[in-house]
This record gives C-alpha cells, sequence and structure tokens, in this order.
C-alpha cells in the first residue's frame, strides 16, 4: 500500500478474503472496515456493489471515510441477493443500513 502511495496513488481500497476491507489514503487515514451486520446468500457481485457504491458517494461529493462506509452498506445489501444485482441495491436502502447498523 506504501508503495502505491508512493507512486502517488491518493486513495487505496483492498478487497480481503474475510469480506473486510482496508482504506488508505495517501498522507491521510488508514482503517480497517468490517461488513455491517446483514442477511449472507451469497458474496458474489459484493465486490462489484462495493465498487458502485464508491464510485457514487465519491461523485456525491462525500468524504473518504463516508465514501467507503457507504460502499461497504451496497456490498452487504449484495451478499443478501442470490442475483448478481440485488434488485433492492439503491441509495435509500444503502443508506438505512448504515443507520440502523450504526445504533
Amino acid at each position: 500500500v506504501n508503495a502505491l502511495h508512493q507512486q502517488g496513488v491518493q486513495q487505496i481500497f483492498v478487497w480481503m478474503g474475510d469480506e473486510s476491507v482496508f482504506c488508505s489514503q495517501r498522507e491521510g487515514e488508514q482503517f480497517l472496515l468490517t461488513p455491517p451486520v446483514h442477511a449472507v446468500v451469497d458474496s458474489f457481485g459484493a465486490d462489484d456493489g462495493f465498487m458502485a457504491g464508491l464510485l457514487y458517494s465519491f461523485l456525491e461529493g462525500s468524504s473518504f471515510q463516508e465514501s467507503a462506509h457507504f460502499a461497504m452498506a451496497c456490498a452487504a445489501l449484495s451478499r443478501a441477493s442470490t442475483s448478481i444485482n440485488n434488485p433492492t441495491l439503491s441509495v435509500n436502502n444503502a443508506q438505512y443500513l448504515l443507520k440502523t447498523s450504526r445504533g
């Protein structure tokens, strides 16, 4: 990760084998995100849901940490369906999952 930052990469997200994500921002914060508690039906497509949520959140102007959390909620929703593209994956559902999983 540090080698990538030294080459100019500003933000790095590493999808780990246990479904967690290591997040690192050049000259900024680093943290490990674990998925929110949510039903798991099939993990296939969760990384795609993460990327979709990450891109959406960045384009909306969210912070690095907010974007990472939103993306993780999208990944969790993606895991809750037998479909590669969960038909219930939406901004509102991801925000609701974030709100309810944080207490």
